[in-house]
């Protein structure tokens, strides 16, 4: 049952008949309640007409002994019981009774003769009747009571089966109401059904599919297809980057691992002088740097993917960085030889971590100095903008075609053989100084340096990107 009334199918249903019952059951009570007000306020009249008719013939009365007998009805001939009594309560005139007489003139003296008429509902002998009492000059001048009465017991009956006819036929087409509720709420969500076996139809290898439904795209169930197809497009391009990475990654470890299998395998054939084991393990170290590099670089990218990695958001001085990551790759400019310049303000300050900061000016320098040709030259240049820094990495190197420049900072991307990766890089060194700046909320791209030539890459980072 609770599995039940979780549906969607019934819950909608459930709801349609509820506005439903709460209109119907409103109109109902409107139109008993007007209909009951109706009947009372005709009685109400006969009632005064029949009280003004008697007051009438009072009022030609000369003595309490010439009061002739009131009418048994009013002139519509509905009839009602009159009493005309003295302050003591004794009958001075009336018409024929048609209940007992007793009771009616026990209840209006005790409840008095006001100066309007007062009316009301009183049960005696288990007889609803309605009763007009008012006060009245008898004939020798003193104030005496009228006493107006009749039966509505059939007036009650009526409304009663008014009542039970009313809510009887509620329920009836209430249940029909649900019926139609539940089959218009089924009919509504099947287009969900036929989504959802489609969906569940989709698997891992057949994310390239779409749901094909003629649904208007304005349509409610239209935009659920259409944010469906577009989910199953970024699962499918996550998914090929995600196997493209993989056999990337695969391919930039298996390299250094053969090269480090093959070397050992060269030195352990036969015996190996001591200047022959430290040559061995000078090309081991390398490829060692190698892999090490590459395991870190993936380690802080699946940080970054994971949302693990964090910006410390301290001050950080950019001139002073700037220098300092110029002269800690001084020795390795001069080694090529390329010349390498720094361009900055005297003084400025951004908040950013310091340590990534560095480490995405190592990864643009690196890049540049790699492909860079020998009496070339390496510029990076820090410059304060409108709303914070711009870092500025330019060489002269072979340059990267305008068609690759979109690509350059996805994992393992290669552009072409005249700035490949040489055995110092992974191809993860771009990916990961998007991944910074990503998290600096900036901006980096591969600009046009314009003549002679090479490549430039843009760093834009808000002043308090941290």
């Amino acid at each position: 049952m609770r599995t039940f009334t979780r549906r969607t199918q019934a819950r909608l249903a459930f709801v349609f008949s509820l506005l439903f019952l709460a209109v119907a059951g409103a109109a109902v009570t409107a139109f008993w309640t007007s209909d009951s007000l109706y009947e009372y306020a005709t009685v109400d009249q006969s009632l005064r007409g029949q009280a003004d008719l008697v007051r009438a013939i009072v009022a030609q009365s000369t003595s309490d002994s010439t009061i002739p007998v009131l009418p048994p009805g009013n002139p519509r001939g509905v009839g009602m019981d009159s009493y005309v009594v003295n302050s003591s309560g004794r009958i001075l005139s009336h018409d024929q009774a048609d209940f007992e007489t007793g009771p009616v003139i026990a209840w209006a003296m005790q409840s008095g003769f006001p100066a309007h008429a007062l009316i009301a509902n009183v049960r005696i002998n288990g007889s609803e009747i309605r009763i007009l009492t008012r006060v009245i000059t008898i004939p020798d001048g003193s104030k005496g009571g009228l006493v107006v009465a009749r039966p509505i017991q059939e007036l009650q009956n009526r409304l009663n089966r008014i009542a039970i006819l009313l809510v009887s036929g509620v329920l009836v087409v209430q249940l029909i109401v649900s019926l139609l509720a539940w089959r218009l709420a089924g009919l509504a969500l099947v287009p969900i059904r036929e989504i959802s076996v489609a969906a569940r139809d989709i698997g891992e290898r057949d994310l390239h599919q779409r749901l094909a439904f003629d649904i208007p795209p304005d349509d409610e169930l239209g935009e659920l297809v259409t944010t469906f197809n577009a989910m199953l497009g970024r699962l499918e391009s996550y998914l090929e980057t995600q196997q493209r990475f993989t056999a990337d990654a695969a391919h930039e470890l298996r390299a250094p691992l053969a090269i480090m299998r093959s070397q050992v395998e060269v030195t352990m054939r036969q015996p190996r002088t001591a200047a022959e084991y430290r040559k061995s393990h000078r090309a081991l170290l390398v490829e060692i740097q190698r892999l090490s590099r590459t395991a870190d670089q993936l380690l802080l990218l699946a940080r970054a993917d994971a949302g693990e990695l964090r910006v410390a958001g301290g001050p950080c001085d950019v001139p002073d960085l700037v220098e300092e990551t110029v002269g800690r790759w001084r020795t390795v400019a001069d080694a090529k030889p390329v010349e390498l310049v720094a361009v900055a303000p005297s003084s400025g300050v951004i908040r950013a971590d310091r340590d990534l900061l560095g480490r995405l000016l190592d990864n643009l320098i690196d890049n540049a100095l790699r492909h860079t040709p020998a009496g070339g030259r390496v510029t990076l240049a820090a410059k304060s903008a409108r709303n914070g820094w711009t870092l500025t990495v330019t060489d002269t190197g072979p340059g990267i075609p305008a068609g690759a420049r979109k690509h350059v900072f996805e994992r393992f991307y290669r552009v072409d053989s005249a700035r490949e990766r040489g055995p110092h890089g992974a191809g993860l060194g771009l990916s990961l100084c998007w991944a910074i700046v990503q998290l600096h909320r900036g901006s980096i791209e591969i600009a046009d340096p314009g003549e002679p030539g090479g490549t430039q890459v843009v760093v834009r980072l808000p002043s308090s990107g941290a």
